[in-house]
């Protein structure tokens, strides 16, 4: 990372930090936000540790991508829209971001893992990943792919 951009990263990361610690966001805060929020901020810190434990550094712009993955794209849905599966949230993070951020690791360069290797961490993890036991972004779970499935028959 060039040097000019690593304390907008830290800035930026920060501020979304206390964000998900509830001292700023949104106005429009729904009861099910708290456990979200709780549970990337206990998932970063996790990969935080591992990162350091495994002689790595998670640098701030992957800290930041994986914390708005986690809240906007797993977090907030599920807690939302399937609050019984909420619960597992913590658990399920914290797995799921220790499995990508490990997977970051292998392609870390100078002892850092960057947001670039996250997203290939993602993309090469994402098979092994228990949020896609959660169904977020399978389009079979939808009436549209239920539809779509009864048109195309048996074994489709």
């Amino acid at each position: 990372m060039d040097e000019r951009f690593r304390g907008y990263f830290r800035v930026r990361l920060r501020a979304y930090e206390s964000f998900l610690a509830g001292r700023r966001g949104l106005s429009l805060r729904r009861p099910q936000e708290p456990l979200s929020r709780d549970a990337v901020q206990a998932a970063l810190e996790a990969a935080r540790r591992e990162a350091a434990a495994n002689g790595f550094e998670l640098r701030e712009d992957a800290q930041l991508l994986i914390a708005l993955l986690a809240q906007e794209l797993v977090a907030r849905p599920v807690a939302t829209v399937t609050p019984e599966d909420a619960e597992e949230l913590p658990d399920i993070l914290k797995d799921d971001i220790g499995t990508i951020v490990r997977q970051a690791a292998e392609t870390a360069n100078d002892g850092e893992v960057s947001a670039h290797a996250v997203i290939d961490g993602l993309s090469s993890s994402w098979d092994r990943l228990r949020s896609s036991n959660l169904r977020v972004w399978d389009r079979h779970a939808s009436a549209t792919g239920q539809a779509e499935r009864e048109e195309l028959g048996p074994g489709a």
